[in-house]
């Protein structure tokens, strides 16, 4: 039980800690911060009875290299947003952003690109 617990909070494989990191991204990106307003905070989805769930992820393995896809949402004082990302393990054995990437809700509509290496990997 505690390895399970170890890994899930500390391992750089873990949805959280792929979470953590790119929500720290968002808060340090100034054009985010302009745009949603401080204090930044991420969230998962939503129940029916408005409770935050775990952030939406998808985890799947193409020609032997492991991937994993997100979306959670982040909220600022001014304006909403939605994140998405994909990484893609690396060599070492580390996630790499194939992109990150936060979708503007309200008006007008926009999008803020933080990594696009999708060209590159």
């Amino acid at each position: 039980m505690f390895y399970t617990i170890f890994r899930e909070l500390f391992s750089g494989h873990s949805p959280n800690s792929v979470y953590s990191d790119a929500l720290q991204l968002c808060r340090a990106d100034p054009l985010i911060v302009q745009k949603l307003g401080e204090p930044i905070k991420g969230y998962g989805e939503r129940t029916s009875r408005g409770r935050r769930r775990h952030v939406s992820h998808l985890e799947y393995e193409k020609d032997g290299v492991n991937y994993m896809r997100m979306k959670f949402y982040i909220e600022g004082s001014q304006r909403k947003g939605t994140v998405h990302l994909e990484v893609k393990e690396n060599k070492q054995g580390k996630y790499d952003y194939r992109y990150l990437l936060v979708d503007m809700e309200g008006y007008p509509p926009d999008s803020v690109i933080l990594q696009d290496n999708r060209l590159f990997m």
